[in-house]
């Protein structure tokens, strides 16, 4: 398996090839079963965008990985790392919008995940802290992952509370198809709640 890279503004690197921000649903399935076994996942008990009654909840649970879209219900596996893609907001769902690798930490050693030659899962977070551009903002994830949030890069970096090294890294696109609700690329501004939005 190849080594990946980490491309703000472009996609997903993958030796010679690239996921790129933008494509279909398609052409990112062609890409990366070019590099790792590609299987489909089900809908299970995933919210769609009709499960919620205001935008900024959805927003939100797309930011987090947790909005099911039908298109993009596939993802990358092997070595210890998983990739998943989504597509936009609405009106855009159709294009590549959202990049998440998951690095299972038992399965040990997993392939690099590298962004300007640092290995960003092979190293621990307070290495790659000092090493990251300025403005960043915390997060918490809804399964209660913590981790920074690098607006200038449209990254964010999660981890267990417990652990020492980043586990979940994702990769936004300038252009996220969710102009609707807020301007918020790596977070929903509008104040969104995936959980209340579909429970409520």
């Amino acid at each position: 398996m190849v080594e990946m890279e980490l491309l703000p503004g472009i996609g997903l690197g993958l030796g010679d090839e690239v996921v790129r921000f933008g494509d279909c649903a398609g052409a990112v399935r062609d890409v990366l079963s070019g590099s790792v076994p590609v299987h489909f996942a089900r809908q299970c008990m995933a919210p769609g965008l009709g499960d919620y009654c205001e935008l900024r909840h959805a927003h939100d649970a797309w930011v987090f990985g947790v909005l099911f879209q039908p298109s993009w219900n596939f993802f990358g596996a092997a070595d210890g790392v998983t990739v998943s893609v989504a597509g936009g907001g609405p009106g855009r769902n159709g294009e590549l919008a959202r990049i998440e690798i998951c690095r299972d930490r038992d399965a040990g050693e997993a392939i690099a995940v590298a962004w300007d030659g640092i290995d960003l899962f092979g190293h621990s977070c307070a290495d790659v802290l000092p090493v990251l551009p300025g403005g960043r903002e915390p997060v918490l994830a809804p399964d209660g992952s913590v981790g920074v949030v690098v607006e200038s890069l449209g990254l964010q970096l999660l981890r267990p509370a417990t652990r020492e090294h980043w586990e979940r890294l994702v990769l936004f696109s300038g252009s996220t198809g969710w102009a609707d609700c807020c301007p918020g690329i790596c977070a929903c501004a509008a104040g969104g709640d995936w959980g209340a939005g579909i429970f409520k």
